[in-house]
């Protein structure tokens, strides 16, 4: 096999195998990641809508100036304390997925040897 024969073949082949086992876990790992993040994503969204548009009823009601403007401050304050909120948790199963990769990758039963 590519020159290679006896022993440093089977070497070769048994860390080219562990490589690849490495690389496909690692690879699924990082999908799922990526699903439980813009699941997040996508819940953020859901939920911020849904506020906006209860938050468009309150403006409707609004009977001065000085209650459009409170409200309206509001409206920002919340938006951005949610997606400040929703940052965090993608960074934290961001990095909760790196963590999980890294350790998988570096098994010792299917790190190269």
């Amino acid at each position: 096999m590519l020159g290679l024969s006896g022993e440093t073949a089977r070497r070769a082949v048994q860390q080219w195998s562990g490589n690849l086992q490495a690389i496909m876990e690692g690879s699924s790992i990082i999908a799922d990641g990526f699903s439980n993040v813009s699941g997040e994503w996508i819940r953020f969204t859901q939920n911020w809508m849904e506020q906006n548009l209860e938050n468009l009823d309150h403006l409707r009601d609004c009977r001065t100036f000085q209650d459009c403007m409170t409200l309206q401050t509001q409206m920002v304050r919340e938006n951005l304390e949610a997606v400040l909120h929703s940052t965090r948790r993608t960074s934290e199963l961001a990095v909760k997925m790196a963590d999980e990769a890294i350790r998988r990758i570096g098994e010792p039963s299917i790190a190269p040897r």
